[in-house]
């Protein structure tokens, strides 16, 4: 039972990760440190259930899925996802200095986590981090695009954006931002649109399906050097997660409304300068402080629960 809701806190958590463009789910599973459990769980969906199910029941499939493990966390992150959804998106529209300072924060102090999961890096792993931050930086600085909003596309790019969920760095909300369907996808889980809803799901589904053995078989053969790219993608996603941003390009989308494209990251002084609106310094300088205490507190718990 202990087991249980201790998953399903870390379910919130990821949940409330997923919901943020430039944070990835995966980090967060990992430094709770139930990555690999997540990806040996949705990796053992294949079609070997079948001849489990014949052998063994219900109860064997359960077994072989880690049916409590992933119940547990699906409920953690649907929770989430319904009750803060809504807190998340007022909040980014009138507070968004600090939440992109708090997870800023959170996301540099996951950097040094996960590469201290490396015994030795040498040089390799160095070129490895060197390439997963040029691929995460990349795709940071990508252009947004007003793409259709029709269910089938919905269902396409939750299956894309599900495989860069499930890597730390890569945010799959921030690829639903750059195919212009998150706005249409916050609503649709704000709001209870189940037929969006759907469509999302199923998607997600396909793409964790196809996805996640690769990724599973690439990490439990070449664990360090997967460790170095992953730490890359963290770092290149701190360009997006800066707070203080000046848009220099708009575009507006299907809904009439002005959305921006090309961003230029500055200093709290010249966001000031330039927009003037309050940088809100101190303040973001807290969150971020904020966001690396709550990923030394997560490290802490889980040595702790390691070491039992």
């Amino acid at each position: 039972m202990k087991d249980s809701l201790m998953i399903y806190l870390k379910g919130l958590l990821m949940g409330a990760a997923d919901v943020v463009p430039g944070v990835s789910g995966g980090t967060i599973a990992f430094i709770t440190g139930i990555y690999k459990r997540l990806l040996s769980a949705i990796a053992a969906f294949d079609l070997g259930l079948i001849a489990t199910l014949k052998a063994e029941g219900v109860v064997g499939v359960w077994r072989k899925v880690d049916g409590n493990f992933l119940a547990a966390l699906l409920a953690g992150i649907v929770t989430s996802m319904a009750l803060l959804a809504r807190v998340l998106h007022f909040a980014l529209e009138h507070h968004s200095l600090w939440v992109w300072s708090f997870f800023f924060g959170l996301v540099v102090a996951s950097v040094a986590h996960i590469w201290r999961q490396i015994s030795s890096p040498g040089v390799s792993s160095w070129l490895l981090l060197l390439t997963g931050t040029f691929i995460a930086y990349s795709i940071s600085v990508a252009t947004p695009v007003d793409a259709p909003t029709a269910n089938w596309f919905i269902f396409v790019a939750a299956s894309i954006a599900i495989c860069a969920t499930i890597l730390p760095g890569i945010s799959g909300s921030f690829i639903l931002l750059l195919l212009g369907v998150y706005p249409v996808v916050i609503e649709a889980i704000g709001y209870g649109d189940f037929v969006v809803i759907g469509h999302f799901v199923g998607g997600a589904i396909l793409g964790l399906l196809t996805f996640v053995k690769g990724v599973s078989y690439i990490f439990n053969r070449f664990e360090s050097q997967t460790l170095a790219v992953l730490t890359g993608f963290l770092i290149g996603s701190l360009n997006s997660l800066w707070p203080w941003k000046v848009t220099v390009e708009s575009m507006m989308n299907r809904k009439g409304e002005w959305v921006p494209i090309i961003q230029n990251r500055v200093m709290p002084a010249t966001y000031e300068s330039q927009t003037g609106m309050g940088a809100d310094s101190m303040i973001c300088v807290g969150m971020m402080i904020l966001g690396v205490t709550l990923v030394l507190f997560l490290e802490f718990s889980t040595t702790k629960e390691t070491s039992k």
